[in-house]
């Protein structure tokens, strides 16, 4: 039996049509179901922020596909991060993760956000100030350790040294390509080689 050329064509466009079909399902499917895995691990993230187990709930929240595109999770990020330095009493770092969560949030934990913006409204302003000013490295002297690695990072090479005039726990922190700084008691006291470095802060 001859088959007709064009009934083979036609029957070719419907295989293809269904195949491509099938195949734009299967790609909705896939991503109902990676949006739905997403909003149950988001889910279970807030349940662990609830009960205070910040640091699961971090690991969680940063595990997730794309975390940092998604501003409902990098919110949640932050506010995790200020209740525990909160915990910890590092208060200049609580004012910069709050810093980084809108003042308009009306997302999970939108009250407690609220309410520790207003119990550190001083630190917020300075950690605003900070944030959007160039300064050099000389500039740090009188900066406490945790305010240099916010601005530097860790230092490539800590030296300590037995030299006790300035204070009791005194460190060289290595910078490559910008200096040295001395730290005494958690606190720069002295900066050397880094005259011409501008360090940017926001």
């Amino acid at each position: 039996m001859k088959i007709n050329a064009a009934y083979c064509s036609i029957l070719l466009v419907a295989l293809t049509l269904t195949t491509s079909c099938n195949t734009q399902d299967k790609n909705v499917h896939e991503v109902v179901d990676a949006q739905n895995k997403t909003d149950k691990e988001v889910e279970d993230a807030i349940e662990l922020i609830k009960d205070k187990n910040y640091v699961e709930a971090l690991i969680a929240l940063v595990q997730i596909p794309n975390f940092e595109s998604k501003p409902e999770i990098q919110h949640l990020i932050n506010y995790s991060k200020a209740a525990m330095n909160e915990e910890s009493n590092a208060i200049s770092f609580v004012a910069i993760n709050l810093s980084n969560i809108p003042v308009d949030y009306s997302g999970p934990f939108a009250s407690e956000v609220n309410g520790m913006k207003e119990k550190y409204s001083k630190e917020l302003q300075e950690t605003t100030v900070i944030k959007n000013k160039s300064i050099t490295f000389n500039d740090l002297v009188g900066y406490t350790d945790l305010e240099v690695k916010q601005f530097l990072g860790e230092p490539d090479e800590i030296l300590k040294t037995d030299d006790e005039t300035i204070g009791k726990d005194q460190q060289r922190w290595w910078y490559k390509n910008k200096g040295m700084l001395y730290i005494a008691d958690g606190k720069v006291w002295q900066a050397l080689f880094g005259e011409d470095i501008k360090i940017q802060t926001n």
